[in-house]
């Protein structure tokens, strides 16, 4: 199956972030699947420590097919840096996984989203799905 790239995007919460990433390695098509990190820049002064400490965490993340990171020097804030991270990736793939950095997935996330990706890739009617459950 081809699978769909991951775009996560990130800021400063360390703890959430690496559950995050925790429970989407568990996932089936984790080790099939690119993963594209997009990390903002700090806001303030006091935001420089937390964002170099994910930069370094970013950098030790492996179970993915490729993981490609994007440390932007200014903050965007989260609209801009979806909106920029998800138009450049779209320019090269027809369909995108959005995950922000402090959503946990099941192990069949990725397997679900990529079947309905492919499922309804020629409905026009279709336009996104959602991967999200109450717990």
């Amino acid at each position: 199956m081809k699978t769909a790239p991951i775009l996560l995007f990130t800021y400063i919460r360390l703890d959430t972030l690496i559950e995050t990433v925790k429970a989407l390695k568990e996932n089936i098509l984790a080790k099939d699947s690119d993963l594209y990190i997009f990390s903002d820049g700090p806001k303030k002064e006091a935001d420089v420590q937390k964002v170099n400490k994910i930069r370094t965490y970013l950098n030790s993340i492996e179970g993915f097919k490729n993981v490609f990171i994007s440390e932007s020097t200014l903050n965007k804030g989260l609209a801009s840096s979806i909106i920029s991270g998800v138009s450049e990736v779209m320019s090269f793939s027809d369909s995108v996984i959005v995950l922000e950095d402090d959503l946990i997935t099941t192990p069949n996330f990725l397997t679900y989203m990529n079947s309905a990706l492919h499922k309804y890739e020629e409905t026009s009617k279709v336009f996104s799905i959602s991967g999200y459950s109450l717990t």
